[in-house]
């Protein structure tokens, strides 16, 4: 192995993936296929800690596996997809805010009716109604 590669080992230490989740995502197109060694061992570039990174913001963000795949082959075909990855990432990125948006309105909710238990902790129980709210 060079330097400027990785085994399947030291990319998952590297992206906290497992290496079960590492070939799956080769297989779907997601990682790029590695090279392999004269021994026929995975050999991956080092940038593919970086797009990995990528990837698992994508996900924590909400994007659908399918749609990272989607991205990823237009990745792959190079810089004439730099347009519809832009709009792939921007309908992303609507949906992100809608999302951000709605937990936000959720949290508000949960707050204001902690604020409501605290209140009636601090004072004397007058009503068996409470329970249920």
């Amino acid at each position: 192995m060079t330097k400027n590669t990785l085994s399947i080992g030291e990319l998952s230490t590297a992206s906290g993936l497992s290496t079960h989740t590492l070939r799956y995502y080769e297989k779907l197109g997601v990682l790029k296929p590695a090279d392999r060694a004269a021994s026929g061992h995975r050999q991956y570039r080092a940038d593919a800690v970086a797009w990995l990174d990528f990837v698992l913001r994508l996900k924590i963000t909400g994007m659908p596996l399918a749609e990272i795949r989607k991205y990823a082959q237009l990745r792959a075909a190079g810089d004439v997809t730099i347009q519809p990855r832009l709009a792939m990432l921007e309908f992303h990125r609507e949906r992100l805010v809608s999302n951000i948006s709605e937990l936000s309105e959720n949290l508000a909710a949960l707050d204001s009716k902690m604020k409501t238990y605290r209140k009636w902790l601090k004072t004397p129980k007058t009503s068996s109604s409470k329970v249920n709210e």
